[in-house]
This record gives C-alpha cells, sequence and structure tokens, in this order.
C-alpha cells in the first residue's frame, strides 16, 4: 500500500496511457479491417441474380466472334457487372472486321440483362509490337453502341 500511495500519480499516468493505447488499437483495426469481410464491389451487385446470363448465350456470342475471319479464339469472363469478351485474331487481321460485328451481339441479350450489365471487347493479336492492337470496344448500361479505342502510338523511338 506505500508503494500505491508513493507513486500514485505515476501510476495513474500509466493507467491513462494504456487506456488510450487500447481505444486507438481498437479504432485502428476496426477502420483498417472491418471492410474484408464485405464483398468487393460493396451492393452494386444486388439483383445480379435476378439478370442471369445463360451458357447458351455466351456459347451463341462466342460463335459470333468465331465466325468472323481471321478470329482465332473467343473468351467470356463476367467481373461483377461486366461481360467481358476476349476475341483473338491472327497476325495482319483488320479489327473492323470484328468491330463490325460487335452490335449484333447485343441481340443475343435480353433487354433487363443490356440495362444491367455493361460489355467489354477486346481484340488482341497477340504479338507484343503490334501497331493495330489492342483494340477495346465497350458499352456501359447509359449507351446505346460501342465505343472503340485502338492502340495509341507514342511517337518515342
Amino acid at each position: 500500500m506505500k508503494f500505491i500511495k508513493r507513486n500514485k500519480n505515476i501510476l495513474i499516468t500509466i493507467l491513462i496511457i494504456l487506456i488510450v493505447l487500447a481505444i486507438t488499437g481498437i479504432s485502428l483495426y476496426v477502420f483498417l479491417f472491418s471492410g474484408y469481410k464485405n464483398s468487393k464491389y460493396g451492393n452494386r451487385l444486388d439483383g445480379i441474380e435476378n439478370v442471369p446470363i445463360s451458357e447458351k448465350t455466351i456459347e451463341e456470342v462466342n460463335g459470333i466472334f468465331k465466325e468472323v475471319e481471321g478470329v482465332t479464339n473467343s473468351k467470356y469472363d463476367l467481373s461483377g457487372k461486366i461481360c467481358y469478351f476476349i476475341v483473338t485474331v491472327e497476325k495482319g487481321t483488320d479489327p473492323t472486321k470484328v468491330e463490325k460485328v460487335a452490335p449484333t451481339i447485343l441481340d443475343k441479350f435480353s433487354d433487363e440483362q443490356k440495362k444491367f450489365y455493361d460489355f467489354q471487347i477486346l481484340i488482341d493479336d497477340g504479338q507484343e509490337e503490334s501497331d493495330k492492337y489492342p483494340v477495346i470496344g465497350s458499352k456501359s448500361v447509359n449507351d446505346e453502341e460501342f465505343n472503340w479505342v485502338g492502340k495509341v502510338v507514342s511517337d518515342e523511338k
């Protein structure tokens, strides 16, 4: 008891410091790690189960791309609300051939799907040093048609 009475101020200071450290530690933990339990998309995917895309639709779309002269492969990937179609073409194929058939793939999707999902088409020839590729076409839910962006070529050589 004599020790506590003599060091009363030091013990109160240490107790206050420990309480502040505990509160700070808990606050940091909640701030930094509370989001890991939730989806990375938040609530943006609410209702996605009501607007499924069937395998048959994906096969039909991939078939449309594969019918284009020069296309060697077409793959599909769904990430959140974005439908990605990765189209691989032979070296030297004109990207406008694929760009022309892109609007026809939208016919395979229902109006509800077109209002829910964004679509992206990546056209690539697999060559690292290509002058024309990659070409990317995107259509958001607010757009009526695809917007195309070609390879950006810099002047530096």
